[in-house]
């Protein structure tokens, strides 16, 4: 199933677990043209049009990426929630489908560019 908008998977007392479509932006982009363009693609908007003013991505996934995200509710969650992964007791993983010949299992352990 291909998500057209974002979706909360989850709610805590401190965060939400989000899914997050491709072709939508975290954070407004800079540059102006695209901005008012995506305006309504950016999920800090998004959380607006939820009642949601206040809300704090824990980590960030690049425009034409889906994926799950993490957003704290206030800053002091958005605090605590980045000092467990500065202290490796959350992991972040993703999975890339390529092109290509791989093997048929394993891990590819090697910096995105």
């Amino acid at each position: 199933m291909i998500l057209d908008q974002p979706q909360f998977l989850d709610e805590r007392e401190h965060y939400w677990v989000l899914s997050k479509p491709a072709g939508w932006f975290v954070h407004p982009p800079s540059d102006v043209r695209a901005r008012k363009l995506f305006r309504k693609k950016t999920l800090t908007h998004w959380f607006e049009t939820q009642g949601e003013t206040r809300t704090f991505p824990i980590h960030r996934l690049d425009f034409a990426t889906e994926g799950l995200m993490i957003w704290a509710k206030t800053s002091e969650g958005a605090s605590k929630l980045n000092l467990l992964h500065v202290d490796h007791q959350i992991t972040k993983n993703y999975w890339a489908v390529v092109r290509g010949y791989t093997d048929p299992e394993g891990i590819i352990d090697i910096p995105l560019l």
